[in-house]
């Protein structure tokens, strides 16, 4: 379990805890985007991404082969990247744009949140000392 001096609810988290929050994160950015704007297809692709991001869960939580529990948190990490990248373009093409500037916090809170989960993963990397 976590260290004593990391105690409250990010320490309780697992990893598969986090990649099942960064799906749950993108389903919803994706409702609120075809809410926001009526475009379905931002609905659809919040539910491609959180299918995908579930999938990584379910190897991250559902399985005891170290090698699984790996391609899940690997893939999840790289999932991440490039949704991060995606929502930093469309938020540098929606800048400015008065036709598109309904979507941009969309974008720039999907990209933040991203970079966040990144984070969040990367800190809850198992150290040397930790094994």
């Amino acid at each position: 379990m976590a260290p004593k001096d990391k105690q409250g609810f990010y320490a309780a988290l697992d990893i598969s805890g986090i990649i099942a929050t960064y799906g749950v994160f993108l389903i919803a950015g994706g409702a609120w985007g075809a809410m926001k704007t009526g475009a379905m297809h931002a609905l659809y692709g919040g539910l491609a991404g959180g299918a995908l991001i579930f999938f990584c869960y379910f190897l991250t939580s559902f399985t005891s082969d170290r090698k699984c529990v790996a391609a899940g948190v690997h893939l999840d990490l790289l999932l991440a990247a490039v949704f991060t990248v995606v929502f930093g373009l469309q938020s540098y093409k929606a800048y400015g744009v008065p036709a598109k500037m309904d979507r941009f916090p969309l974008f720039v809170i999907l990209g933040l949140g991203s970079i966040c989960h990144i984070g969040a993963m990367m800190l809850k990397k198992p150290r040397k000392d930790d094994k």
